[in-house]
C-alpha cells in the first residue's frame, strides 16, 4: 500500500515562494526541441574555430607589437646614455669611482693571493657555461621544437 505523503507545509511565507518557484521553473523540453538545438550548435563549430583563429591572430600581434614597443624604449635609452656619455662632465664624475675600484681590486689581489685565481676561474666558468646555454638554444632551434605558447597553437574545437 502506498501510503499518502502530506503536502509540506512552509513555516514561513518565504518558503512558499521558493517552493512555487521550484515547481513552476521544473519542466522537460520536448525532444525535437533538443535535437534541433544540438543541429545548430554542430554548425557553428566552423565559425567557434575561426574565432579562435581570429583570436590568436590578434594575440600574436600584440605581442609582436610589444616587442617592436620594448626594442624602441631600449634603443631610445641607448641612444640618450650614449649621447651624456660623450659629454664630458660624466666622464669626469666616473673617474674616480673607477680609479677607487682599481686600487680596491689591486690591494684584495696583493693581500689575498688565491682571488685572483677565484676571479680566473670564475671567468672560466661564465665564459663555459655561455658556450653550453648557446649550444643548448641553437640545438633546440634545429632541432624543430616549439615551446607549447596558447597563441601559438589554438585549442582545438570539435
Amino acid at each position: 500500500m502506498l501510503e499518502k505523503q502530506e503536502p509540506f507545509i512552509p513555516e514561513e511565507p518565504e518558503d512558499a515562494l521558493d517552493q512555487v518557484l521550484r515547481a513552476e521553473l521544473r519542466w522537460e523540453s520536448p525532444p525535437e526541441l533538443t535535437t534541433r538545438l544540438c543541429r545548430l550548435v554542430q554548425g557553428s563549430a566552423p565559425l567557434l574555430q575561426s574565432q579562435a583563429q581570429a583570436q590568436t591572430r590578434f594575440s600574436a600581434l600584440i605581442l609582436l607589437l610589444m616587442a617592436v614597443a620594448g626594442s624602441l624604449s631600449l634603443a631610445t635609452v641607448w641612444q640618450v646614455s650614449c649621447a651624456s656619455g660623450l659629454e664630458p662632465g660624466l666622464a669626469a664624475i666616473l673617474q674616480p669611482a673607477v680609479a677607487t675600484f682599481k686600487q680596491g681590486i689591486s690591494a684584495a689581489y696583493e693581500q689575498l693571493p688565491f682571488v685572483r685565481a677565484l676571479v680566473e676561474f670564475l671567468k672560466l666558468v661564465a665564459e663555459q657555461l655561455h658556450w653550453i646555454f648557446i649550444a643548448t638554444v641553437l640545438w633546440l632551434a634545429l632541432d624543430g621544437w616549439a615551446p607549447k605558447l596558447p597563441f601559438l597553437h589554438p585549442p582545438q574545437m570539435s
